[in-house]
Order: structure tokens, then C-alpha cells, then sequence
């Protein structure tokens, strides 16, 4: 009996009261979601912009070196040039690069990294070297300059030009003038012999 005048005595609440109740916590409980969820969504978008331009500081150099030449800096070719621009000499192959740039976790085809290495050369930021049974070899040191090519580690290195003298030069065809001499000296090791 105590139970019944208990339950007699408590207010009683209507089913449109109830209702509002809950749609009222709903709405407040969303409220707080949706605002939770813009936070997150600037706070994400502020992380990007902000690597973003880390990266873009990143390249500046690179990009002011590929369009100071005519090449439109594209994300491989920066990338690229980052790698091979860093102001030290250096010859690599076509694989080092790709190798290179998977370090970076950057995923460039094989054909791409040829394209752009022939692109650069192109355009005056890297020499070709074409070594017969080595491959070819690009070399970020544009400077007149002959290589040494050890036959075993397949190593290319620089050459100051001033340290090799030619006694004779050829006669050149008719019409035709120097423009330039690379010479390669091949090496092994003395105990192959």
C-alpha cells in the first residue's frame, strides 16, 4: 500500500513531456558531436596545410631550379631534383634514383624516372655518361670533367680536366668544331690482373 500512494504522490509525466526530454538530450548530444567533429576537421586540415607548406619549403629551391631552366616543377620532379640537387657531385642510374625516391616513399615507374633524368639532361642540369657494358650514368657535376669507371664496383668518379692533356687532337670533319671531350678511364683492381 505504502508503493501505491508513493507512486500517487510522484508527478506524473506525459508522453509528449517524455518525448521532449529526449529529443532535447538528442539534440544537445548531436550539438556536441557536430562541434566535436568541426574541431577534428579544422584541427586535420590545419595539420595538412601546415606540412603542406613544410613541404612546399621543402622545394622551393628545386622548383626555382627546374623553372630557372624551362621545366615545369611537377611532384616527381621535384622530388627528384631534392634528391639529386642537394650541392654534392654525384653520378647515379636510372635504379639508384627509383631506389632513392622509395626510400622517400615516393612510388615513381621506372620509365618515369628515365623520362625526367633525360628531361634534366635536356635542359642542362645533369650530363649523360654512357659507359659501354656500365650502363648509363647521370651526373649531377655539368663542369668540363673526365670519370674513372672501376670495372668491379661500377663506381664512376670525377676527373678534373685540367689534370688530363691531349698532345694531339684529331682532324675534325669539314664544318664541324669540338665541343667536348670526356674521357673515361676504366680501372680494376691490380690483384685481377
Amino acid at each position: 500500500m505504502a508503493d501505491d500512494d508513493a507512486k500517487k504522490k510522484a508527478p506524473k509525466t506525459g508522453k509528449k513531456e517524455a518525448q521532449k526530454a529526449a529529443d532535447k538530450f538528442s539534440l544537445d548530444f548531436f550539438e556536441d558531436k557536430r562541434h566535436l567533429f568541426s574541431m577534428l576537421l579544422c584541427s586535420i586540415l590545419s595539420c595538412m596545410s601546415l606540412k603542406r607548406k613544410k613541404a612546399e619549403r621543402k622545394y622551393d629551391s628545386s622548383t626555382a631550379l627546374l623553372q630557372g631552366v624551362g621545366l615545369r616543377p611537377t611532384l616527381q620532379r621535384l622530388v627528384m631534383a631534392h634528391i639529386l640537387f642537394d650541392g654534392k657531385d654525384r653520378h647515379v642510374t636510372t635504379e639508384q634514383v627509383c631506389a632513392a625516391l622509395l626510400k622517400k616513399r615516393q612510388h615513381v615507374s621506372l620509365a618515369t624516372v628515365y623520362n625526367t633524368l633525360n628531361a634534366f639532361t635536356k635542359a642542362g642540369l645533369l650530363r649523360q655518361t654512357v659507359i659501354n657494358g656500365g650502363g648509363v650514368y647521370f651526373d649531377t657535376n655539368t663542369r668540363a670533367h673526365h670519370h674513372i669507371f672501376d670495372e668491379k664496383s661500377r663506381k664512376l668518379s670525377d676527373v678534373d680536366a685540367s689534370s688530363v692533356r691531349f698532345l694531339l687532337k684529331p682532324k675534325l670533319p669539314t664544318g664541324k668544331k669540338l665541343e667536348q671531350v670526356e674521357v673515361v678511364f676504366r680501372v680494376r683492381s691490380a690483384r685481377d690482373v
